[in-house]
């Protein structure tokens, strides 16, 4: 499969539009074998927020086929995407909750894994946590015994905003500390000795996944920041600056005025690095060694989500509006508009080899690829 062949509503397999709740959000959806994992998240009522903060959620499992459902668990703690490690189904809740649920719908275990608001990189054998802004740590977890291997606060970073795990090594970007020679006087930490000339410009920190060891920190002008593989390093955008980073050293390789603010973090194509640009702006394919803009795709409304799709790209907007670009050079290919259900809000896409599967608003659809 090179592309995905025009959409239409005759392609659409099934939906499920959810009843009207408060501020109500489709979570990124998990297709596992036949059957796929959707988390429904309205806001908290009074009560649950002293508890849980400002979302709770609703976790279903719906058969890719017909979109039946098979079993559904509720919890006024959990509203963040579900993932899958060693078998089992992670469920998480913004303040370190954590629930393992088994293929069938029953809980396997139960616990609040970290004291904080937190977000969950799983990889093989291990996962490593971080916090999300508010808060500052970065650690490393068992999947199997939840045991914590490590923990650390990052060097010089106020609150956490990103994250890559890239090889062995996790990469956080987020806010700066004012550096402040009164306290530098009382405390000899390691942040005393980082001396940066915008205090409040992006900070970058490398931490080795096997010990947690700081490989190394550095800042870029501007903010906010996000971060993107490239095959040659690590690709640091702010609102200033776009900055081709070697991982090993943290050293700039390339650097150049930000065309345009970039939102996310995630991986690149192999061929060119595709960004998705903030305040409405589309879509950009870079050159991953000149970091010239090798074409923009401009779109009608935010986006919520893309998806590489062999040679094309996928874009679902806000307005619940899927683009299919060419990856070459940016062209539409086709589009389909969802439905009324589809729109508003972060969305989501997820792909098999025959099923496409949309989340956004208050729903979740998905289509037959042919």
């Amino acid at each position: 499969m090179s592309v995905i062949d025009a959409l239409t509503k005759k392609d659409l397999l099934w939906s499920d539009t959810w009843p009207a709740v408060r501020r109500p959000a489709a979570r990124r959806p998990l297709i596992v074998g036949d059957r796929v994992l959707i988390v429904q998240q309205r806001e908290a009522t009074a009560q649950e927020k002293d508890t849980t903060g400002h979302h709770a959620g609703r976790l279903r499992c719906l058969s890719v086929t017909d979109g039946a459902p098979l079993w559904e668990l509720e919890d006024h703690r959990l509203a963040l995407d579900p993932c899958r490690v060693g078998g089992l189904t992670w469920w998480t809740g913004y303040f370190g909750d954590l629930v393992r649920v088994d293929d069938d719908g029953e809980i396997v275990d139960e616990q609040q894994v970290v004291e904080d608001s937190w977000h969950v990189m799983p990889a093989e054998g291990f996962a490593v946590v971080r916090a999300i802004p508010g808060e500052s740590f970065v650690g490393r977890i068992d999947t199997s015994t939840l045991a914590t291997d490590w923990m650390v606060a990052p060097v010089a970073m106020e609150a956490i905003t990103t994250s890559l795990l890239i090889d062995d090594a996790v990469v956080l970007g987020g806010h700066g500390i004012p550096y402040d020679e009164d306290e530098a006087d009382d405390d000899e930490s390691e942040d005393d000795e980082i001396e940066f000339e915008d205090p409040w410009g992006a900070r970058l920190a490398c931490h080795a996944v096997d010990s947690g060891d700081l490989r190394w920190v550095t800042t870029r002008p501007g903010y906010p920041v996000a971060l993107w593989t490239a095959p040659r390093g690590l690709l640091v955008c702010t609102r200033e600056t776009w900055s081709l980073l070697d991982t090993a050293t943290g050293e700039v390789i390339i650097e150049k005025p930000a065309p345009a603010l970039v939102q996310g973090s995630g991986a690149s194509r192999a061929d060119d690095l595709l960004l998705p640009l903030a305040e409405e702006k589309g879509l950009a394919a870079v050159d991953p060694e000149t970091l010239e803009v090798r074409w923009h795709a401009e779109l009608a409304g935010a986006m919520s989500d893309h998806l590489v799709v062999d040679d094309q790209v996928l874009v679902l907007t806000e307005k619940g509006v899927l683009h299919a670009l060419s990856g070459a050079d940016g062209t539409e290919q086709w589009r389909l508009s969802l439905g009324a259900g589809l729109k508003g809000g972060s969305g989501a896409l997820q792909v098999d080899h025959d099923h496409l599967v949309v989340a956004q608003g208050r729903g979740v659809a998905c289509y037959r690829i042919r």
